[in-house]
């Protein structure tokens, strides 16, 4: 089990694991997050993780 799933289990996703649920392409995924898609970070300056839910509910309500 890798060091963020201990933390936060299964709710954090990184960019790859969000890409899949959400059906998206990497262009897109990317175009999102300069729009200001929410995400999180273990560290101060780590990966960028992602909530499922969080994200979802930004994309609705944009």
């Amino acid at each position: 089990m890798k060091e963020d799933e201990k933390m936060f289990g299964n709710e954090l996703l990184n960019a790859r694991q969000i890409t899949k649920k959400l059906e998206i392409s990497s262009t897109y995924f990317f175009k999102l997050t300069k729009l200001g898609m929410p995400f999180h970070r273990v560290t101060p300056r780590g990966r960028k993780f992602y909530n499922y839910d969080e994200v979802v509910d930004w994309i609705r309500n944009r």
